[in-house]
């Protein structure tokens, strides 16, 4: 309820949101790309697409169109209202027609203040006390952009499969660094092992030679 004595300032923000089409997640569509692509004819909103959505299933289900359908065509009215017919199209209609990629928003700030004059100065009809000012602030408004891009190009998606297999075949080096590691260390101490075995036996077969002498 707007109060006399009162000013009233508006402020507008506006927003846009640009998303990826599918494959991502977003599930959006590009109404307006598909637009294009068949030679301006379908659907160019989320809303649009819906009443066509609801155009078909009346045409397929009952051979005419339903008259509450909001959709440009030049087919045949119903003589009756389909009973329960938006009830029952609307939730698969709503399933097959996301959101779009891109659209706007718009948001709006209000800042109230006392007007000019005396409060309780009303007295002429044309007096400002008398009225509610209501300002619509446009001027530089500022457009605050939320663009998703691909977390990954061409070129990016081989650098981080390349960093990826660089990294496998650097810990594949290691263990192979280390097997190899591991095996020249045991040679090492078999052959020690094995060279103290002999020259522990070594003064044993001399003496037993002097012994036989």
């Amino acid at each position: 309820i707007l109060s006399r004595d009162r000013q009233r300032d508006v402020f507008l923000f506006h927003t846009s949101l640009e998303m990826l089409p599918p494959p991502y997640k977003s599930m959006c569509r590009d109404y307006m790309g598909e637009w294009t692509r068949n030679g301006g004819k379908g659907p160019i909103t989320q809303k649009m697409c819906k009443e066509k959505c609801k155009l078909d299933h009346s045409l397929n289900d009952y051979g005419c169109a339903d008259a509450r359908i909001d959709y440009p065509h030049n087919e045949t009215i119903c003589e009756k209202v389909i009973a329960n017919f938006h009830v029952k199209t609307m939730p698969i209609c709503a399933k097959k027609c996301s959101m779009p990629c891109k659209f706007n928003k718009f948001q709006f700030q209000v800042q109230v203040s006392n007007s000019e004059g005396f409060r309780n100065s009303c007295i002429v009809p044309k007096d400002l006390t008398c009225y509610t000012l209501v300002q619509i602030f446009l001027e530089n408004m500022e457009i605050t952009t939320f663009k998703y891009t691909p977390r990954f190009n061409p070129v990016g998606i081989l650098s981080w499969i390349g960093g990826y297999v660089g990294l496998w075949l650097g810990i594949s080096l290691l263990q192979v660094y280390d097997f190899l590691e591991k095996g020249i260390f045991i040679c090492i101490a078999f052959l020690r092992k094995k060279k103290n075995i002999v020259e522990t036996k070594l003064p044993y077969d001399s003496q037993q030679i002097l012994v036989n002498i």
